[in-house]
């Protein structure tokens, strides 16, 4: 007898045990995961108080160039990038001067969705604990002046998400879309200069390792591009006009001002 033939069948020969079962994406929870986070994180900064309490000086600063004519929006941006100071003026004009504040109190609040997409890489545990922390963390709650902080940290926090994106999943789109991103996040924090060359240097080293040629030439392509697009978004104009609001009752600022003219400095990756 063949003793061949009475051999067990290969599991590639054995019959089909069904299709696949299909499991929802679950989307959802995601969304309901991140609304949650964000009225934790709206409530923890306390609108009301943020948008009854004065300006302090520096913050009457800012205001202050608010009312300037849209013309001369690059001779008043000094601390705070030339977006920021553009966004400022896209808030509704109802309510006190205060009513400024909601710009920062967005983007703290946009944080929690950028730090949830970030965790949401490793799993959904660690997207709800990234969430809590942008939400609640102790300098993010502190750090409601008018200035870019909260769009620094939402800016970082979506590169390296988009970074981290892009490394589970390569493709052209995705990393054009990082780039895409750098370009108009440099009108509104300058730390965008500084996030992006850390996650292109994690992007470019791992390639290096990897030895993908082709993917680093593109990455080193657009790079160059986005470095020579940072030239015109963040140098400033020859001259300047240096505000000086006086501090009137409750920290606000006074209608008047003294005007110096001067030179801007040179610019540098560390403005």
């Amino acid at each position: 007898m063949d003793t061949d033939r009475l051999a067990v069948p290969r599991a590639a020969d054995a019959a089909p045990t069904g299709p696949a079962r299909w499991r929802p994406s679950q989307w959802w929870v995601d969304l309901g995961m991140v609304v949650a986070l964000l009225s934790v994180a709206v409530v923890a900064r306390r609108p009301r108080y943020l948008l009854s309490h004065n300006f302090w000086l520096d913050e009457g600063w800012v205001a202050d160039s608010v009312r300037a004519p849209l013309h001369q929006l690059q001779l008043l941006t000094s601390s705070t990038p030339i977006g920021w100071t553009f966004l400022l003026r896209l808030v509704p004009p109802v309510g006190p001067p205060e009513r400024l504040r909601m710009l920062p109190l967005a983007f703290g609040v946009a944080s929690v969705v950028a730090a949830y997409l970030l965790g949401r890489q490793l799993g959904r545990v660690q997207a709800v604990a990234a969430g809590l922390g942008a939400a609640l963390a102790p300098g993010a709650l502190g750090n409601h002046s008018l200035k870019q902080y909260s769009a620094d940290i939402f800016v970082t926090l979506l590169l390296l998400w988009l970074g981290a994106r892009l490394e589970a999943g390569w493709s052209r789109r995705r990393l054009l879309g990082f780039f895409l991103v750098c370009i108009p996040a440099l009108l509104v924090s300058h730390v965008t200069a500084f996030a992006s060359v850390a996650v292109l240097v994690g992007l470019l080293l791992l390639l290096v390792v990897e030895r993908r040629w082709e993917r680093l030439r593109w990455l080193v392509i657009l790079g160059v591009g986005v470095a020579l697009s940072r030239r015109p978004c963040t140098s400033p104009s020859p001259a300047r006009a240096t505000t000086r609001p006086c501090r009137g009752s409750g920290g606000t600022a006074s209608s008047r001002s003294t005007t110096v003219w001067g030179r801007w400095p040179p610019s540098s990756p560390a403005v």
